[in-house]
């Protein structure tokens, strides 16, 4: 298997700092504190009331509140009233909740700080299974993720870049190459070729890596 070249692996830093920096930049809407969010009774929200706590919390960081506003989401999107265009902001709202409490932030924060290189698959593979990463949510909030950008909510690159993630790796073992190197379903190229993209990767004409085996 070839390594990602210097830049490749100088471009890792740079999109997932943009990622990172993504996932904390939105606007809130609402004054927020995690007390007065946890007594809200959520069920009483709009959708877009209840994607602007979603986007509140993630702001606040506090892990209940993240939580419980995932689960109001999860329970909204079930709703058979809901309108595509509110399930499409919703699910972005819920991917984000769900990846920020996946832990893969801590991923993140150690190549940002250096402490760790991501030179080839298996780099990243080890990451991800020496840290204490739930892959089950991050393989949840990859597939809100898509369920959003099919549903014409607006993805931004560094959105794009953290559903990708989520979309190679597997879940039931933290494998990346097999994700990451087969078929790519129609409505998850974009994650793709916003990841290899902005990681300086060059990829075949199927979208996959050329760093595939």
């Amino acid at each position: 298997m070839r390594p990602l070249t210097r830049n490749g692996r100088a471009a890792v830093i740079g999109a997932l700092g943009f990622a990172a920096l993504a996932l904390v930049g939105c606007e809130a809407i609402f004054t927020f504190s995690p007390v007065s969010f946890l007594q809200t009774p959520l069920t009483n929200l709009s959708p877009d009331e209840l994607g602007a706590f979603g986007d509140d919390a993630l702001n606040a960081g506090d892990p209940a509140a993240m939580q419980a506003a995932l689960d109001a989401v999860v329970d909204a999107l079930a709703d058979p009233d809901i309108t595509p265009e509110e399930a499409a902001e919703l699910s972005l709202v819920g991917g984000s909740l769900a990846i920020e409490l996946s832990g893969v932030g801590d991923l993140l924060g150690e190549v940002l700080t250096g402490e760790l290189g991501l030179a080839d698959f298996a780099d990243v593979e080890d990451a991800i299974n020496s840290l204490d990463i739930d892959l089950d949510l991050l393989s949840d909030g990859a597939d809100l993720m898509v369920d959003a950008n099919e549903g014409g909510a607006e993805l931004d690159s560094g959105e794009l870049v953290l559903g990708a993630i989520g979309l190679i790796v597997n879940p039931a073992s933290g494998d990346l190459e097999s994700s990451a190197c087969g078929t790519i379903a129609a409505d998850e190229e974009a994650f793709h070729e916003a990841l290899w993209g902005s990681l300086g990767v060059d990829t075949d004409s199927d979208g996959t890596p050329t760093t595939c085996p």
